[in-house]
């Protein structure tokens, strides 16, 4: 690890900020209250990716600055702006479908090395404090019947986590990577693309970006399914359960009362197969 300045800022997010470092690299500076842990997760994914062919930024190396930890991408061709409108994530309605097939592209990938998703998720639901504990034995119980799986998961794969670049969409962030099942990624992505909240946003925002969103959720798992026949809506509600439950545990703002009412009525619906 070596340390440097950093240049412009061209974005900024929840857990890090990213500088311009040269011409062609960009660095990650993560804040200080980030777990070394997720930060050596991300970077034991970039290493993983280096042996695929997957469009997203390639890991150079990590850096120390101002006592905070950062990592250094090639970003393709230029630092992406998160700021501007060419980068903005995947439009919600005309790209639901590629986004499937990014998806799709990630889950053909081994996630060897990754550490597995099962275990992390048993943890999360137990850490729930805010899960009833009807609704956690449930979850348990069910995530224990589920297989643990060999796929790359992304598992903070939603729209956000795609810009645009003049080579085309890339894939961002994977602090989150794990080795799993892919059902249980698209069912994270589920959660993620359906409970969400917009903030402050006023009745009519709130209405018109829930409809883009679910014609956008719709086409995605309609396509991913085209894509994968053995794939049902049945399977992937199994893996709901636990993943939403373990959602609870990230304490979400305005997310909470939505998936309750998800894994509340879960209970009293038999399980499809």
């Amino acid at each position: 690890m070596r340390s440097a300045t950093r240049g412009e800022l061209p974005s900024r997010g929840r857990t890090a900020e990213i500088f311009a470092w040269s011409d062609s690299q960009v660095v990650k500076l993560f804040f200080d209250w980030c777990p070394p842990e997720w930060i050596q997760r991300e970077v034991q994914a970039g290493r993983r990716l280096a042996f695929t062919s997957l469009p997203t930024p390639r890991l150079i190396g990590t850096v120390s600055l101002d006592g905070r930890h950062g990592i250094i991408f090639r970003p393709c061709r230029r630092a992406l702006n998160a700021e501007s409108p060419k980068d903005k994530a995947l439009a919600p309605v005309a790209h639901g479908a590629r986004f499937a097939e990014l998806h799709s592209a990630i889950h053909e990938n081994a996630g060897a090395d990754l550490p597995p998703l099962r275990p992390y998720l048993h943890t999360s639901i137990t850490n729930a404090n805010a899960l009833p504990s009807g609704l956690k034995d449930h979850a348990l119980s069910l995530l224990a019947s589920l297989p643990d799986g060999e796929a790359l998961c992304h598992f903070d794969f939603h729209p956000d986590q795609v810009a645009i670049t003049y080579q085309g969409p890339m894939i961002l962030d994977w602090m989150t990577a794990h080795r799993g099942d892919r059902l249980a990624d698209i069912a994270r992505t589920s959660v993620l693309i359906r409970f969400a909240q917009v903030p402050f946003a006023n009745w009519l925002m709130l209405t018109a970006t829930n409809m883009v969103r679910r014609v956008f959720y719709d086409r995605y798992i309609r396509h991913y399914i085209r894509l994968h026949p053995e794939i049902t809506r049945g399977n992937l509600q199994r893996w709901m359960v636990p993943v939403a439950s373990a959602r609870i545990g990230d304490d979400v703002p305005g997310e909470q009362d939505k998936i309750l009412a998800f894994l509340t009525a879960s209970l009293e619906q038999p399980m499809a197969v």
